[in-house]
């Protein structure tokens, strides 16, 4: 009679073992469900902060873009509306009042979705102006190779590739050199009497008698613009012819060569000086445009001539290929590069843009009349607006920190 007992007992285990599953179950699917919301919340916060990282990159790309639009006109008004760049966000920048006029200040909205950041940003705009010439020879950032040269006045040799800031064309801004090295030099056996400005502190092979003066800040490369040249002038002759032999004037020649095409000067006496044509938006550091060859000739005239123009050889985009036999330069000469010069007398100034290489027997006299004169053309058409801070923006209120 006790046979059936034991059944209502079996069934009873198994059901509490049933319960205890089925709440266990519960408990792992409510951790679960809480895990799978606070993952959630944690994916969404990561990015929320990383947006706010984007964001604060994109504010300074948008302080970036107004710099280069003051590059490319001081009297820009800011981007009115929004600029949309899709899932990178938007940015706009607002022009604020400014007591000076070449003081431009703006706010600067950035937004990513929620994520916003808002600057005030100061810039000060200065219309480039044409250097002072007054050096005696000049090398703008390239190599330098010169043996038994004598030099009167200073000499300035950029010899760092951080030691010059040169003018982009295409974006409008100011870029510091870089040619993937500092420029080498080589010198033997030559003096100057005046100064020598370096970057690094010294230049071997040259004795001077003046200070030895170390630089630090870049220095700007002046930009030409020639197309003033072509402009009629009854003292001046435009041509493109390429080729002068014997050929003797007062005036001054400029000559518009195609781009590749070599310029042979051969016992000439140019008087007016020479001016080789390049477009306005011919990369300083880029190739050569032209090559020149002279041999036995005379640029220019003493700045004692009443006639004098000042102008040796304007060819800041042409190579002068080889220079020979006892040629002749009055006034500015002023090249893109030079891969032989020998026997040569410069009264004047003579900069060299790039490299300077076989610079041999010659002498430069620097003359005091160069530091009088603006010449046409040089220094045209570029803005440099140097950013001077940037702080939040807090409804006009705050102080700007500096940079």
């Amino acid at each position: 009679m006790n046979t059936t007992s034991p059944t209502p007992r079996i069934r009873g285990q198994r059901g509490s073992i049933l319960l205890i599953v089925l709440v266990t179950m519960s408990a792992l699917s409510l951790f679960a469900f809480a895990a799978t919301g606070n993952t959630r919340a944690l994916v969404e916060t990561s990015g929320l902060e990383r947006r706010e990282m984007r964001v604060e990159a994109l504010g300074d790309s948008a302080l970036a873009y107004v710099d280069q639009q003051l590059a490319r006109d001081e009297n820009w008004g800011g981007t009115g509306a929004w600029i949309d760049l899709g899932d990178q966000g938007t940015f706009r920048a607002t022009p604020l009042p400014s007591p000076d006029p070449m003081d431009r200040h703006f706010v600067i909205d950035a937004r990513i979705r929620e994520a916003v950041v808002k600057l005030r940003a100061e810039f000060h705009v200065d219309r480039y102006v044409a250097p002072v010439i007054e050096h005696a020879l000049a090398t703008l950032g390239g190599d330098l190779n010169m043996m038994n040269v004598q030099i009167t006045g200073d000499l300035l040799a950029v010899d760092t590739q951080g030691g010059v800031k040169d003018y982009d064309p295409v974006t409008g801004e100011w870029v510091t050199r870089d040619s993937g090295g500092d420029p080498a030099t080589w010198a033997n056996n030559n003096q100057l009497d005046g100064d020598l400005m370096t970057y690094t502190g010294a230049l071997p092979g040259i004795t001077h008698t003046g200070e030895n003066m170390q630089m630090f800040a870049p220095m700007i490369n002046p930009v030409w613009d020639l197309d003033p040249y072509l402009a009629p002038n009854p003292n001046r002759i435009v041509t493109t012819q390429i080729s002068f032999n014997q050929f003797a004037t007062d005036k001054q020649v400029v000559i518009v060569a195609q781009p590749g095409e070599t310029i042979n000067l051969n016992q000439c006496d140019i008087k007016g000086g020479v001016v080789v044509w390049a477009p306005p938006d011919w990369p300083q550091r880029g190739a050569h445009r032209n090559e020149i060859v002279w041999n036995a000739c005379n640029f220019g005239m003493p700045s004692s001539d009443p006639n004098s123009t000042l102008i040796g050889v304007l060819a800041p985009a042409s190579r002068l290929k080889k220079g020979n036999n006892e040629t002749t330069g009055f006034g500015l000469s002023y090249f893109h590069s030079v891969d032989y010069l020998n026997n040569a007398d410069f009264t004047g100034s003579l900069w060299v843009v790039n490299e300077l290489d076989r610079m041999t027997n010659c002498n430069v006299v620097w003359d005091p009349a160069m530091a009088t004169v603006a010449y046409e053309g040089m220094g045209a058409s570029a803005v440099y607006t140097p950013f001077d801070g940037v702080s939040e923006y807090h409804d006009g209120q705050g102080p700007l920190v500096q940079q």
